[in-house]
């Protein structure tokens, strides 16, 4: 990994691992739907200015995007995709945070679970090819018992917060689980999307249909229920009405909405598309393991969350971090192909078959990543022409210092991954 890359690779780690502390903030003051929202009306906005520009500047752009969106079935499967990698996990990740008693860390660490649940459903929907190994089993047993680990803080008021943060055990533990049924939403996205999405669109037009899918059903659900007052706890005054939560947000609040939609989905889909062009699919599934490292530090750092709390609470906070992780890695990463060799060789392959994937995330995924009536070159092209900049391509290099490539998992070039 070169120095750009490695650079970019942390840069999208920090990314989406600083996008649970955001959400925080911005869930203090805004109830989830409309936090949502406006994350993802702004998300769209761009997106949809970057693919007319594309569509401006690059005649196979123009023509595979067009191609896409000829196709009749293409606007209910990112519907679909929407509904579930966008507005259900981000609205329940916003709407847990949404309550003091939720962890900035706890979330990062249980919102890493994504490959997990990629793999769990993947071993009932995609038997042929993701089927559940002995390896995979051991993988999502340890991961598992690393998100009970967490959970058990909250389970067992092991943190002796509950007078504080006035909430119950187990509504606390409710919280918790939004953000692991966020989680399987994603998983559940990945499946969909490798048998609904396989070798037919426009990557990038893929992922725009998502964000403006997804921010279309979320928008329609803010005016639906925060506009008569939100589900949400504590946006249920007389002063929240009629969106009357606009008239008392911060600078703060704002600013954390802005980042939501422009950084941690604008620019974290361009770092994904550019790791996924370079170094690969399966490096590119580490991203994963640092999100909790962030999120954790974070929230000690800034929410001074490890401020008056048990050592041992912290202890088991970093342990099932490990353990998720190390699930994470029997699942994602199995033996390595005997001719398995660079990054170049396993994306030229990869697209010869049509099964080009990637791990967890942002944000994410499933479908492979091919255009209608568009050959393996055509779409390499496609992504390393529109995607990384006129860069050249990974395989230009000398690949001899590069580790062997191990066999990749279900994310794909068209539906990202955003991990918060």
């Amino acid at each position: 990994m070169r120095l750009v890359e490695g650079s970019v690779f942390l840069l999208l780690s920090a990314i989406w691992g600083s996008a649970f502390l955001l959400i925080k903030y911005a869930a203090l003051e805004f109830p989830p739907f409309t936090l949502v929202a406006i994350r993802m009306l702004l998300a769209g906005v761009v997106m949809v200015a970057g693919c007319g520009v594309g569509m401006a500047v690059s005649r196979e752009f123009r023509a595979t995007a067009r191609q896409t969106l000829r196709s009749r079935e293409f606007y209910w499967k990112v519907a679909v995709m929407g509904f579930l990698n966008n507005a259900v996990p981000f609205t329940l990740v916003a709407w847990a945070e949404s309550e003091a008693s939720v962890n900035v860390g706890a979330a990062s660490v249980l919102d890493s679970t994504i490959p997990l649940f990629a793999q769990l459903f993947g071993h009932f929907a995609l038997s042929g090819t993701e089927r559940l190994t002995a390896r995979k089993a051991i993988g999502l047993f340890v991961g598992f018992l690393g998100v009970f680990g967490v959970c058990s803080v909250k389970l067992f008021n092991l943190d002796g917060r509950r007078d504080i943060t006035h909430t119950s055990t187990s509504m606390a533990i409710l919280y918790y689980l939004m953000i692991i049924f966020a989680s399987a939403s994603y998983g559940l996205a990945s499946v969909f999307g490798k048998l609904k999405l396989s070798s037919q669109y426009n990557p990038v037009v893929t992922a725009c249909g998502q964000i403006c899918w997804g921010a279309l059903l979320v928008t329609v659900a803010a005016v639906a229920w925060d506009y008569n007052g939100s589900a949400a706890d504590n946006f249920q005054t007389p002063d929240d009405l009629h969106f009357g939560f606009f008239r008392r947000a911060t600078l703060r609040g704002w600013l954390s909405l802005v980042y939501l939609g422009l950084v941690s989905t604008c620019v974290a889909y361009l770092c994904y598309f550019y790791l996924l062009a370079t170094i690969g699919s399966v490096r590119q599934t580490m991203v994963g393991f640092l999100l909790p490292v962030f999120g954790v530090f974070e929230g000690a750092i800034a929410l001074k969350e490890w401020s008056g709390i048990a050592w041992y609470c912290k202890v088991i906070e970093v342990v099932g971090a490990l353990l998720i992780g190390a699930g994470i890695y029997f699942v994602n990463f199995s033996a390595p192909p005997a001719n398995a060799t660079g990054s170049e060789e396993e994306k030229q392959s990869l697209l010869a078959d049509g099964s080009i994937n990637g791990g967890g995330g942002a944000g994410a995924g499933g479908e492979k990543a091919g255009v209608v009536g568009v050959g393996p070159s055509t779409t390499e092209k496609l992504v390393d022409g529109f995607v990384h900049g006129g860069m050249p391509p990974s395989g230009s290099e000398d690949s001899s210092d590069r580790e062997p490539r191990r066999a990749p998992t279900i994310t794909s070039y068209g539906n990202v991954q955003a991990y918060a």
